[in-house]
């Protein structure tokens, strides 16, 4: 039975003894039975499993505020998980059968890579695209996401045609910019087949849930593009390996939305502090099937595309991109309105950070950390995180300093 989050329980009767800082005895729990009886008619299989026997044990969770929000989000994931359910079983109620097969069976089975952008990504996978703020990723996923609906190739990689939907969760009117940037720059073609939602879809919640498998399965689309996964995630803790857990599980739901393993799931995320990786639970990176991994100091200048993952495929090399300003017409003041696109052409990648700290290294024996960031220009912390790379690669040693308790750095002889 399905229950609207507009209906409300029923308010819990006051209790003076509670008002007071006594607890009700046994017989003066009648608000919260009463509560526990509105949610077991509201939805018995959901919320029976939460009202155990005995209502006067929860009676002073029951009397705070925060009760109805938790309940309905314990509701929530229980209907989310028992709609995924029936529909991995099918309509009918039946569950896909286990099968045995011989491993001669499997051997001869077509091992054709289905590729959607080749030698980048494959079909049927669930992949994620990081960056730390400001390094183009929405740049990146509009160029993949049109390049795909129009069949084209992707920075020299050829592309496979298919559907595309692409959930707009933030930055909606940048992102309308950015589209009309890249549909002027590459010939204002008559129709993209990309589809747009232009809010967040919370797959914590069984309707959002419900309604974007039906929309992907009614349309078919080959590859969805979450930009991002944390405006889709609201209510998810994305560094409990649990939470992050069954969120990648519904993700591998929509992957089999329409057939099993017909769409390609492509979530945009955020790096952390630690820009090597994607923020959160480290179950995220072991569970996707490709991570990308997006790098820049100035997108005008150079972005460096990395793949630190691909299952069951060697890792290719760096792509260097950056962005372009495109003009697309005046504003009501007469001020030009600019996007950008992405592009490939005259690309220069800059000198590293340990590039820069083993030149100011050259002829100066032993030195601290402070002249090296001085000599090679770089902050205190990039100059921290670099020489400590170093250290690990062997370029550099760490030795004392006579008469000082620092130490110093010098090349590895």
């Amino acid at each position: 039975m399905s229950v609207s989050r507009l209906d409300k329980p029923p308010a819990p009767k006051e209790d003076k003894r509670a008002r007071n800082g006594s607890k009700p005895e046994d017989g003066q729990t009648d608000g919260v039975r009463d509560r526990a009886k509105w949610l077991d008619r509201s939805d018995p299989e959901v919320a029976r499993p939460m009202i155990l026997s005995g209502a006067e044990d929860m009676s002073d969770h029951m009397r705070t505020e925060m009760f109805e929000e938790n309940v309905w989000t314990s509701i929530d994931n229980q209907r989310a998980f028992a709609e995924a359910k029936r529909r991995l079983e099918g309509e009918d109620g039946t569950r896909e059968p286990i099968v045995v097969r011989t491993f001669e069976d499997v051997r001869l089975d077509d091992i054709q890579p289905a590729t959607l952008i080749k030698g980048v990504m494959d079909r049927g996978t669930v992949c994620m695209l990081a960056g730390f703020a400001g390094t183009a990723k929405s740049f990146i996923s509009i160029d993949m996401g049109c390049r795909v609906a129009l069949g084209q190739y992707w920075m020299g990689h050829k592309c496979t045609k298919t559907r595309v939907l692409y959930i707009v969760a933030e930055g909606t009117a940048g992102w309308k910019k950015r589209a009309r940037a890249w549909w002027k720059k590459h010939g204002e073609p008559d129709r993209i087949p990309m589809d747009v939602i232009e809010r967040p879809v919370q797959f914590a919640q069984s309707d959002d849930l419900a309604d974007i498998m039906d929309i992907i399965k009614n349309g078919q689309y080959g590859l969805v593009i979450i930009d991002t996964m944390a405006r889709c995630s609201i209510g998810i803790e994305e560094n409990a390996v649990k939470d992050m857990g069954g969120f990648l599980d519904r993700m591998y739901q929509l992957r089999d939305a329409f057939k099993k393993n017909g769409t390609t799931i492509l979530l945009v995320h955020h790096t952390g502090y630690d820009k090597s990786r994607s923020r959160g639970s480290s179950a995220i990176a072991a569970a996707l099937d490709d991570s990308y991994l997006v790098e820049s100091e100035d997108p005008a200048e150079c972005i460096v595309f990395k793949c630190p993952r691909r299952k069951d495929y060697a890792m290719g090399d760096d792509l260097l991109l950056k962005l372009e300003v495109v003009h697309l017409g005046l504003d009501s003041d007469g001020d030009p309105i600019t996007s950008c696109i992405l592009t490939s052409d005259d690309v220069v990648r800059p000198e590293s950070d340990k590039d820069k700290i083993r030149a100011a290294m050259v002829g100066r024996g032993v030195i601290t950390r402070k002249q090296i960031a001085e000599y090679a220009d770089l902050g205190q912390a990039r100059t921290s995180r670099a020489v400590k790379e170093l250290l690990v690669d062997g370029d550099l040693i760490e030795v004392p300093i006579e008469g000082s308790r620092a130490s110093g750095i010098q090349t590895a002889i």
